[in-house]
């Protein structure tokens, strides 16, 4: 595939961490049924092992590995218009829905707070390039996965089709489900949306507890509730109604009913600005997640070891015998 960019498009060009706890879950069924990604590898295995008793749900999600891509762009166009009602992306049905939300509860919730937090790192590196080195040197940073020669980004086979930003310019995004030269580009068709491209974030070192360790996250859910924590971590960057909705799975009408509950216990501010309703965290919300967010080290409920200085190609060196703990 090849990108043209025109002048307007380099100046429109914006980076964010990822496609939010939804869109890693699709990303993640999407990966689950595949075998071709090493940094998977031991993350797969686990919720294997956690599927065991729950047949029927592993083979629905085996059977969704061919069409998540779809659902993912369906998410990524319900989220770009967050006052409608998008929660429910796609024409898949509700079934493919719970499905995914299903699988979302063993195989990404328990990791999200390593997950989030890395990949914000990778996007805070990638802006640093942005920062340092313009558009040129922030393109840069897609290889191997893309080449960048102005005015042209091609993608995987050169031979393959071309896309031209027109002025809609790009927004880049990372997940950790994704192998090291695969890369999606949503909403490509769209005439005036800007086009989001999701990079693999093994391209940056993956810290193998992201993936491995199972975050003690039960306390702030046991004070909230499962789906008021999850949406405050979600502000940790500010979001309208309908993108809390659709990172959720849940209702227009449920995010708001939360989000009314948050912002009474002066956890979040809300803010509306012409159609469109905006959500922040208070001093008071940051300090109860940054409190429920701490982990000591060692606690850990999974089998992590908490390395971060190996390539996710070279894999976890505890299995070369060597193990180094961060911090």
């Amino acid at each position: 595939m090849r990108i043209h960019f025109t002048a307007d498009d380099l100046t429109r060009m914006r980076v964010r961490a990822s496609l939010g706890q939804w869109g890693e879950t699709v990303l993640a069924a999407r990966a689950f049924g595949r075998k071709d990604n090493p940094h998977l590898r031991r993350w797969r295995h686990h919720v294997t092992s956690q599927l065991r008793g729950r047949p029927l749900l592993h083979r629905a999600v085996l059977g969704l590995s061919a069409s998540a891509g779809e659902l993912l762009h369906s998410v990524t166009m319900a989220a770009r218009r967050p006052e409608t009602g998008g929660a429910r992306p796609g024409a898949e049905g509700d079934g493919t829905l719970r499905t995914i939300g299903d699988f979302g509860q063993l195989a990404v919730t328990p990791y999200w707070e390593g997950v989030r937090g890395y990949l914000e790192t990778v996007r805070d590196e990638r802006a640093q390039h942005l920062s340092a080195g313009g558009v040129e040197g922030l393109l840069a940073t897609t290889q191997p996965t893309g080449r960048w020669s102005y005015p042209t980004l091609v993608l995987g086979r050169e031979a393959g089709s071309t896309v031209r930003l027109n002025g809609r310019g790009m927004v880049l995004v990372w997940s950790v489900f994704l192998g090291q030269r695969e890369h999606l580009l949503l909403g490509a068709n769209s005439p005036e949306e800007s086009p989001v491209l999701v990079l693999p974030a093994a391209l940056a070192p993956l810290p193998c507890a992201v993936l491995h360790t199972v975050s003690e996250a039960g306390a702030l859910e046991a004070l909230l509730g499962r789906t008021r924590a999850a949406m405050l971590r979600q502000l940790v960057e500010s979001r309208t109604t309908g993108e809390l909705a659709t990172g959720l799975g849940i209702s227009a009408a449920g995010a708001s009913h939360h989000t009314a509950v948050l912002r009474r216990a002066h956890l979040i501010t809300t803010h509306r600005h012409h159609n469109t309703v905006t959500h922040n965290l208070t001093a008071l919300g940051s300090a109860v997640l940054r409190r429920h967010a701490q982990q000591p080290p060692g606690r850990g409920t999974g089998t992590a070891c908490g390395c971060l200085t190996r390539s996710a190609e070279a894999g976890c060196p505890r299995d070369q015998g060597t193990h180094r703990v961060a911090g």
